[in-house]
């Protein structure tokens, strides 16, 4: 039997739900859902990965993979911030992607999304440039880019598959050990130090898709295709 051949308007259709998918689970990860993180990860995957076989990606298949992607990753943010609140206490970032929210009761990471001085140190890459940029910064031992978070995301935690096991080293101790780097510390009143116990802060990938899900869709806004 003959296969049947989307037309372009078809593909463009397909483009508009994605975004829309996209969008609607972005809202109810804000809203505390952050299991939605792992529906981001399988549109990204429809919308990003080009694969061997027969796995096209959307924005490949209309021709889309020319646009400048925007990187939330500015080259003169350091990672060395410390600052204290609700009695705990943070001594370093662990990605510009990311910021930690901190209560008297514990610490999670959060997407940066447009917040901050980053809004104002956008850069612009090219698909593959953007795609392979390292997300962590130099000295951290978490090495991730955003094809290795969002192909582990999809394909092996939860977004279109869930998997025994992690194959990424570097995602599996991120997701579920944490950085050992960065900590929240409660304050006792005494001398604090990083030797001191701390708590690590895990379930960093799902707020770096949350971030990535904010760059694509800034992109192509950006580019007024959807």
């Amino acid at each position: 039997m003959e296969k049947y051949v989307k037309s372009r308007t078809e593909i463009e259709q397909e483009l508009t739900d994605q975004v829309q998918a996209l969008r609607s689970s972005a809202a109810g990860y804000d809203n505390g859902n952050i299991w939605e993180a792992k529906r981001l990860a399988s549109s990204l995957y429809i919308l990003l990965h080009d694969g061997t076989g027969r796995t096209k990606s959307l924005l490949g298949m209309l021709g889309l993979k020319n646009l400048p992607f925007l990187s939330s990753v500015p080259d003169d943010i350091l990672g060395t911030s410390i600052g204290a609140f609700g009695g705990k206490i943070l001594f370093r970032d662990a990605t510009p992607l990311l910021m930690i929210r901190l209560s008297s009761e514990d610490a999670c990471y959060a997407p940066v999304l447009g917040e901050g001085p980053r809004g104002r140190l956008l850069k612009s890459f090219s698909f593959s440039k953007w795609y392979e940029e390292g997300l962590f910064y130099p000295d951290s031992r978490i090495k991730l880019s955003r094809k290795n978070v969002i192909f582990t995301a999809r394909s092996q935690d939860g977004g279109a598959h869930v998997d025994q096991s992690i194959s990424d080293p570097s995602y599996r101790d991120f997701s579920v050990n944490g950085d050992p780097n960065i900590k929240a510390f409660r304050d006792t009143g005494a001398q604090m130090s990083p030797a001191s116990s701390g708590v690590a802060i895990k379930g960093g990938t799902w707020a770096i898709i949350r971030q990535l899900t904010w760059e694509i869709d800034e992109t192509l806004k950006s580019a007024g295709v959807a």
